[in-house]
């Protein structure tokens, strides 16, 4: 898997894991589906971040993003 991919569906999921947290929440429910999509943005983030030689600064990841949505694209 490309690493770019990689980071930008990790923080999708991240984002998914946050709304998904606030909903169980709201509900006075357990927030499992948070918790299954934050193990899996993590583990996405982590592995983008040691696959990529010198890893990902700030700066790289709009970068990162615009990448992705050119592969999409194209």
């Amino acid at each position: 898997m490309n690493t770019d991919v990689a980071i930008v569906v990790g923080f999708l999921l991240a984002g998914l894991a946050l709304s998904s947290a606030v909903s169980a929440s709201a509900d006075r429910r357990r927030p499992r589906s948070a918790f299954v999509l934050a193990l899996l943005s993590g583990t996405l983030i982590t592995y983008a971040y040691i696959a990529r030689p010198g890893g990902y600064s700030l700066k790289e990841l709009p970068e990162a993003v615009v990448r992705v949505i050119a592969m999409i694209v194209n």
